[in-house]
């Protein structure tokens, strides 16, 4: 999610924009396809909620399908530590506008016709190759929407790439930088 509101960020205020680092993440584009079994269950009215809030999926999630220390896990979880404190995890899969008629669509879709304007702008896209829910289609639709992007595919990491190897993404990082000064 931190993706299309970035990006959105970014093409509103492409002025501001001196570079951009990107890690795992997607543009919202309709064309990325339907939404990936998980989100659709975390999408439905009233399951949704109850693994939101209730189940805690995203905790579940962090617990089962990252690689991440205890330490991390649980900086990750804090933010949400009952049913009430979830409720924006659970509209958050609601967002993601792979319906028509969903009240994101019309921003995501502007803000991804809008890409072109971050053209000039340096590009950086860290992905971690083992992400269990933005695969490699992801990745290539990110890759063909901002242009020439400079592509470091991390072959063991996942989502949290700055998590599951912190030492190349950051190597990655300054090297960027340095480079684009």
């Amino acid at each position: 999610w931190g993706g299309p509101v970035g990006l959105r960020w970014a093409v509103d205020n492409v002025e501001r924009v001196q570079r951009l680092v990107l890690f795992n993440t997607h543009t919202g584009a309709v064309d990325e396809g339907a939404a990936p079994k998980p989100y659709a269950l975390l999408r439905a009215p009233v399951l949704g909620d109850v693994l939101t809030r209730g189940v805690n999926a995203f905790r579940l999630a962090l617990l089962y399908a990252s690689d991440l220390d205890a330490d991390a896990k649980a900086a990750y979880a804090k933010p949400h530590p009952s049913w009430r404190s979830r409720s924006a995890l659970a509209k958050a899969p609601r967002l993601l506008p792979f319906d028509e008629g969903n009240p994101s669509r019309e921003v995501v879709q502007r803000t991804v016709d809008e890409l072109g304007r971050l053209y000039a702008k340096p590009k950086l896209v860290l992905w971690g190759m083992k992400d269990p829910v933005l695969g490699p289609r992801i990745l290539e639709n990110l890759r063909s929407r901002l242009g020439q992007a400079e592509v470091r595919e991390l072959a063991g990491a996942s989502h949290f790439v700055q998590e599951d190897a912190p030492e190349v993404a950051l190597e990655h990082l300054l090297a960027f930088l340095e480079r684009t000064k």
